[in-house]
């Protein structure tokens, strides 16, 4: 070999070493169909901002909406969110199916899946049929697959999967019937989450997210998983007792991900965005 060919060998390797040491970050945005403030804060968020991967939910009341969304940008990633829970005092869903053991006494889902109080319910503790709801999230796997054809993989609203080992398992069936990856794979690890983080107030979430983005490490891949929502008088009205300042919270989301800050930093940083079908 030349002296010439071995130092472009040297330099390619070079190269590549240099690129597998980049971080990655997923921005994952959850939520989509739950209301028209973040339907249309989602489709911005990947449009004018950092947001990678969307994640439906298809019992939600402006689902339809989200589809009509989604068929006009094609390169959103997307992902189902599948449903067990209708946490909000005002706002709630049903399940697709006839699944008496899953529902209140209006029909709805409980409002949490893990212990609740007299005022907040839990499904578990109302003896669920697994059965029904395995019934129930395969209709909804179904039901999203033949509105949204590039579903690339799975996730559940609060974690229920990790709730229950009959769950665990039906998910983990349905992920293989489907073909559907979990969202989070074994090697991303979450973005870490400062307290700071949690602020209602946009200037100081952007803050503390680039602060955060200086300390992950090379080479490996995050996942930040957000809720952006306009600053819509429709979401003064969603709320729980324990988080009534879901508007302020939420618009934080939307105001990070479409920040020209955050973007600079990202690139300063030298941070690949990716989608969780990149991932994958």
């Amino acid at each position: 070999m030349s002296k010439r060919l071995t130092l472009a060998v040297i330099c390619i390797c070079a190269v590549q070493c240099c690129f597998g040491q980049q971080t990655k970050l997923i921005i994952r945005v959850d939520d989509m169909g739950m209301s028209r403030a973040t339907n249309a804060a989602c489709i911005k968020s990947f449009t004018e901002g950092i947001a990678a991967s969307v994640e439906v939910m298809v019992p939600t009341p402006w689902f339809l909406e989200a589809v009509s969304m989604l068929a006009r940008h094609p390169d959103f990633d997307a992902g189902i969110h599948l449903v067990l829970t209708s946490e909000w005092s005002n706002l709630k869903w049903r399940p697709l199916t006839h699944a008496p053991s899953l529902v209140d006494s209006n029909g709805y889902f409980y409002p949490t899946i893990w212990k609740g109080s007299p005022d907040f319910p839990s499904l578990h503790a109302h003896q669920p049929n697994f059965a029904e709801a395995e019934q129930e999230l395969r209709r909804q796997i179904e039901t999203a697959r033949r509105h949204i054809s590039r579903l690339s993989h799975i996730s559940t609203h609060m974690g229920f999967e990790h709730s229950h080992p009959a769950l665990k398992e039906i998910v983990e069936r349905l992920r293989q019937e489907y073909h559907l990856p979990i969202s989070k794979g074994s090697e991303e690890i979450d973005f870490p989450a400062p307290e700071e983080i949690g602020s209602d107030q946009p200037k100081e979430r952007i803050k503390a997210f680039i602060r955060t983005l200086s300390r992950l490490e090379k080479g490996k891949t995050y996942l930040f998983v957000c809720h952006p929502a306009f600053d819509a008088d429709e979401m003064e009205s969603i709320n729980t007792p324990t988080y009534p300042n879901v508007r302020k919270d939420r618009f934080a989301d939307f105001s990070l991900l479409t920040s020209k800050r955050v973007r600079r930093a990202l690139k300063q940083n030298d941070i690949q965005l990716v989608s969780v079908k990149a991932a994958l």
